[in-house]
């Protein structure tokens, strides 16, 4: 048995998720969430202006290294005390602790010389980034202390190993606990759609909407908030159409997991920052019994025998056309299903991705 400390987002429970995994495994495992902004008036104020920097932004800001980060810095430069309690807590902890493995997920908090300390404590510190590691400064400047580097983007590998940083592809992953088919379920809507609304899902679903104006779609997620007055005029007077789709609140996994069951059609379109890889929602919809339409992108080729396990579309109109034959063929979307969920509860829980590392590490 070995001794880890996991830290990370707090996001969609994912750390938990880990965690059970390693402890799963046989494994001993302290947690520890990064901070996030607060939610006093002062701290909504200054997000008012992040957003609105943010959303004209973010389809250019994913696409060359570390660009992002003035905007992802913005965000967090009025905690910069909390940040540093945070990575001074985290090094008491391993200290204190002394684990043969430190797993940093994401690492856009972690300081450098945070992760070297952790190195000189005698810990194996460990990278697994799930957003483009190439975006964020912090994981750039430590990546050269970390013993293991991944990231779930296929196209940061290169740009990476110029910085001197030996990273490895490493997928996204889901939990089976959480994402699984349920008996008594019952198909209540057509299409769904859980997550942030980026500029590029407002185009490919403003485009659904107007194809198949029919068909009951629903959108999860936050997307306005009453501060926002930009956000507001978008979605209330701007684009009324898909404001009409959104339940505008985050939800639970286990919601989630839910409206994946209850829907034909799971869609799934990627953010700009997955060039080639995949995300979490491609596996959670699979582990759900959930058949989706998703982009197709190199990593789901590399992963998944597409036509079989999964279904892809490539651009608006091929999208279009599966939506309505998939549609009207529910036993075709019945074996999509059955054949994803065995692929993915075959090689791509977050049990597999945790074995991967420690295989890597040598099983300590």
């Amino acid at each position: 048995m070995a001794r880890f400390v996991l830290t990370g987002p707090d996001f969609h429970s994912y750390n938990e998720m880990m965690a059970g995994a390693l402890r799963r495994l046989g494994h001993h495992v302290d947690v520890l969430n990064m901070p996030e902004p607060d939610e006093g008036i002062p701290t909504k104020l200054r997000l008012l202006y992040y957003d609105r920097i943010a959303s004209d932004a973010v389809e250019y800001e994913f696409l060359s290294p570390a660009s992002e980060a003035p905007v992802e810095e913005m965000r967090y430069q009025f905690m910069s005390d909390r940040i540093h309690e945070y990575n001074r807590e985290l090094l008491k902890r391993v200290r204190s602790q002394r684990p043969e493995v430190v797993l940093v997920v994401k690492g856009h908090l972690v300081h450098p010389e945070t992760v070297k300390a952790m190195s000189e404590a005698g810990a194996a510190v460990v990278m697994w980034c799930y957003d483009s590691a190439v975006r964020f400064r912090k994981v750039l400047a430590a990546g050269e202390h970390y013993d293991q580097f991944y990231t779930f983007e296929p196209s940061d590998i290169e740009p990476l190993r110029e910085r001197g940083i030996d990273a490895k592809f490493l997928p996204d992953a889901y939990d089976e606990q959480t994402y699984q088919p349920l008996d008594e379920s019952e198909t209540k809507r057509d299409m769904c759609f859980v997550g942030r609304l980026w500029p590029k899902r407002k185009r490919v679903f403003n485009d659904v909407l107007e194809r198949h104006p029919e068909k009951s779609f629903t959108i999860w997620g936050r997307q306005w908030n009453s501060y926002n007055p930009f956000l507001l005029y978008e979605y209330k007077i701007q684009n009324r159409t898909l404001q009409s789709t959104v339940v505008n609140r985050d939800i639970p996994p286990q919601r989630v997991n839910e409206i994946y069951n209850e829907s034909r059609i799971c869609l799934n379109v990627h953010q700009q920052q997955s060039r080639k890889g995949f995300n979490n929602r491609t596996l959670e919809i699979l582990g759900a019994s959930g058949f989706q339409l998703v982009e197709r992108k190199p990593a789901i080729e590399r992963e998944f025998e597409v036509g079989e396990e999964i279904a892809c579309y490539t651009d608006t109109d091929d999208l279009a056309e599966k939506i309505d034959y998939y549609l009207e063929h529910d036993e075709e979307r019945r074996r999509f299903a059955e054949r994803g969920r065995a692929a993915v509860l075959e090689r791509h829980t977050f049990e597999d991705r945790m074995q991967t590392i420690l295989d890597d590490l040598g099983n300590i």
